[in-house]
């Protein structure tokens, strides 16, 4: 009898919706619910790095080199807006890059499921995880970052020169796929295999070159502090979660 035969497997699957941003959140097709304790553990996991996103702030540079902070201009009251290339206040201001200052990997930056698996025998058994329904993963960005497809695309290519991986926007974890290393399954236990998707932390400025109206003059730059969590599409991180004895 092979190894996969001896096991009991019993699939389940969930997923935790944060609400600490509205373009945070993690889905799966179905929900059953998990004890207590491996709930909190895993949420515990998801906790280990919590990257906060600051209230965004803004400066501006003159042709001279002076620098000075000024109101975001998302937030001024006028027509200008940080969603796209802001404009209407007598100056034109054109998106140049994002600009990196630091960069983190979450190891376990959403779930995206557990697997229950029950060993019924006297020897350690090996087993991998197995998502059993589709989950999504979704980045986790300030505002001016999310609002505009050439700011977002800019920030997603400065992490994968950084990085030297692949990061989106959103990645699909599809049923049935394997994911992580083999696991070692106590004797005559119930154990709780977790996965996680995998997010690159980003902070630093977006950056638009300053114009007259006329867009004849270059006047200098205008930055905004920006920052974010995008997902890997290359990693997925599995851990037990939890052993019971049956």
């Amino acid at each position: 009898m092979s190894l996969k035969s001896k096991l009991a497997i019993y699939a389940t699957s969930f997923a935790l919706l944060t609400t600490l941003h509205s373009t945070a959140y993690a889905t799966s097709t179905v929900s059953i619910e998990l004890p207590n304790e491996v709930l909190e553990k895993v949420k515990q996991a998801e906790n280990e790095q919590v990257f906060t996103i600051p209230e965004i702030k803004a400066w501006e540079t003159d042709l001279d080199g002076v620098t000075r902070e000024v109101e975001p201009l998302h937030l001024s009251g006028s027509e200008n807006s940080t969603l796209a290339p802001p404009v209407g206040n007598g100056y034109n201001y054109v998106f140049s890059h994002y600009d990196q200052s630091r960069m983190s990997k979450d190891w376990k930056y959403k779930s995206i499921g557990t697997y229950k698996i029950s060993n019924k025998y006297s020897t350690p058994l090996q087993a991998s995880y197995t998502q059993t329904t589709t989950a999504t993963s979704n980045w986790n960005v300030s505002a001016n970052i999310a609002g505009e497809a050439t700011i977002g695309n800019s920030f997603l290519g400065k992490i994968e020169v950084t990085a030297g991986a692949s990061v989106s926007k959103q990645w699909t974890y599809h049923s049935g796929a394997t994911y992580g290393i083999t696991q070692t399954i106590p004797a005559n236990s119930v154990a709780y295999i977790s996965a996680y998707s995998v997010g690159y932390n980003s902070g630093g400025t977006l950056v638009w070159n300053k114009y007259d109206i006329d867009y004849m003059t270059h006047l200098g730059t205008y930055k905004e502090s920006a920052s974010g969590t995008a997902i890997s599409k290359n990693d997925v991180s599995v851990e037990i979660s939890s052993t019971q004895p049956i």
